[in-house]
């Protein structure tokens, strides 16, 4: 009996042993990374202070403000404000899908993790072999990738793949001019892209130069939607002074007839401002 239970108490040591030796793993495996500091950063709703521990599955709010964050070996993604982002981590990689705002990516060539920015069913990355500076930004239906060091990959769903060399950017947006859909109050990045590579001067901020031009030309459709909605009030205002003339003539007329046919004594004026001549 007394080596029945000792076998019993090597089979249940041997357990808890396993159980604890597997909850750093599983722990590591969770973790993304850590707040190296933010300004009007929450997450769930709480204020992010320096040193926060990020974890697979948490999301991330940048109001008016920015995030810096320390991941993977010597990796860092720095947040811009108005980003809404959910950091996922595997074994091999760490992802944040971005649904706003705009993010900068710097990965040594010696970090083994991949560093990854999702926005729908892109992906976004810094080349393996590199050491890789690069920017995603979200403005509305449009996309910005670019890179100021290295190399950038943006990987599509059919396995293709485009690489954005340094000094240059790739601006992504919905074929068809089509916008995207709403999805828990969030934008939801579309499947089918119109994909532009353009090459930016070396002295100008990549992403900073497509978004001031990509507003300009927001600002002038803006411009020409007041401009056509202005001739349509016009040609509104016109219309209606037209109906109201051609009511006042047909007035003009039925009293003319009504004053012919009947005696002087039953003849009706026309209204105060309508005049329907001598």
């Amino acid at each position: 009996m007394s080596n029945q239970k000792r076998m019993l108490g090597v089979v249940v040591l041997s357990l808890m042993l396993c159980v604890f030796a597997s909850i750093p793993a599983i722990a590591g495996s969770a973790v993304v990374g850590s707040v190296a500091g933010s300004m009007n950063t929450t997450i769930s709703g709480q204020a992010v202070p320096p040193g926060y521990t990020i974890l697979s599955g948490d999301s991330l709010k940048v109001q008016d403000g920015s995030a810096v964050l320390a991941v993977g070996k010597g990796s860092r993604m720095v947040f811009g404000r108005y980003s809404n982002v959910t950091f996922e981590r595997d074994s091999q990689s760490i992802s944040a899908r971005m649904t706003s705002g705009d993010v900068s990516l710097f990965r040594p060539t010696d970090d083994p993790n991949a560093l990854r920015v999702l926005v729908g069913n892109v992906t976004i990355e810094p080349a393996g072999g590199y050491k890789t500076l690069g920017e995603v930004a979200l403005l509305n239906d449009v996309v910005v990738v670019s890179a100021k060091q290295g190399l950038v990959k943006v990987s599509w769903p059919d396995g293709k793949t485009t690489d954005v060399p340094a000094g240059k950017a790739l601006k992504l947006a919905p074929k068809n001019g089509r916008a995207p859909q709403a999805a828990g109050g969030s934008q939801h990045y579309g499947t089918d892209w119109d994909k532009t590579l353009d090459l930016i001067g070396a002295g100008v901020g990549v992403v900073a130069a497509i978004l001031a031009g990509i507003a300009i030309e927001h600002a002038n459709d803006a411009t020409n939607a007041a401009n056509e909605a202005n001739q349509n009030a016009l040609a509104a205002i016109q219309a209606a002074q037209n109906a109201e003339n051609a009511s006042n003539a047909a007035f003009c007329a039925i009293l003319a007839a009504w004053n012919k046919s009947f005696p002087p004594a039953s003849q009706i004026q026309p209204p105060s401002g309508i005049s329907c001549g001598s």
